[in-house]
């Protein structure tokens, strides 16, 4: 995640001087080698356990218990020997696939409409979060009218704001004992009144501040999505699969909503890119 929040600073310098200096064709060239960069890299990963540390553990399993025997209770009739019904091993040979599926992902959990309420909520602000940050830098060079060294200081500033409020609000929310959902909620209502107002100004002076604010603030709602699962998950071999089920959320509103901005929104209804950026 900070990795992530560096390379957000230092990229729109980045693409600033790529694009003064290449143009947008060179630019996407050389943007797209970087990237690709990634697949040597990843065949370059190793896997955990070799570089694990071998340390001598005793296994409780195989050590010897108390009673040198141990006699399964059985019932013996005219055609053979019926083992009790709490030593039968073909409970799972009934279940049906679907079933297994079920159990599996834990889709039990999509039954629980505060869950379903969750995951919506945090899917469509991750969403809003994604279409900001593509329209910000249109909105900063056409509504606003700033050069493109301004737009990516704007850009920078914003990301760094966000570093600094990943390491510094878990302390604050710590001290006052704020939990991970209620920071969430916080964030998201105050990053929505900045953006709001962010749409409104013209002074280079102001954007800049309230920039380094919505940074700041971004991070609260950013940073608290998976904790807030995690936190209303309160049997620990359901969170990965609650986790995943967010994650899909977040792909189809990302999909779906996306859509409706990138496209339908400014050419069938003509809104302007200052009143995307509230929406977004």
């Amino acid at each position: 995640m900070a990795g992530t929040g560096v390379g957000q600073m230092i990229m729109p310098q980045v693409v600033r001087f790529l694009l003064d200096e290449y143009g947008y064709r060179g630019t996407t060239l050389i943007l797209g080698a970087l990237c690709l960069n990634g697949l040597p890299g990843a065949l370059l990963f190793h896997p955990v356990k070799w570089h694990m540390i071998e340390t001598n553990t005793i296994d409780e399993e195989k050590q010897p218990l108390l009673v040198k025997h141990i006699q399964i209770p059985q019932t013996t009739t005219r055609y053979g020997v019926v083992e009790e019904p709490g030593t039968s091993s073909n409970e799972d040979k009934g279940k049906t696939l679907l079933r297994k599926v079920i159990e599996f992902f834990n889709f039990e959990l999509l039954k629980d409409w505060v869950f379903l309420h969750l995951i919506n909520g945090l899917a469509l602000v991750y969403t809003c979060t994604v279409a900001f940050n593509m329209i910000y830098p249109f909105f900063l060079q056409n509504s606003v009218g700033l050069s493109r060294g301004d737009t990516a200081l704007c850009m920078s500033l914003l990301s760094g704001a966000d570093i600094v409020a990943r390491v510094t609000i878990p302390m604050i929310t710590k001290h006052f004992r704020i939990s991970n959902r209620m920071t969430f909620l916080l964030g998201t209502v105050c990053w929505a009144v900045c953006r709001s107002v962010l749409a409104e100004q013209h002074r280079f002076s102001i954007i800049i501040l309230l920039s380094l604010l919505c940074g700041y603030i971004r991070a609260a709602a950013v940073v608290n999505q998976n904790l807030a699962i995690t936190e209303y998950c309160k049997d620990e071999s359901k969170i990965p699969s609650a986790i995943g089920l967010n994650m899909v959320a977040k792909g189809l509103l990302v999909l779906g909503v996306g859509q409706f901005f990138g496209e339908r929104t400014p050419k069938n209804l003509g809104l302007s890119d200052r009143l995307l950026s509230r929406l977004g």
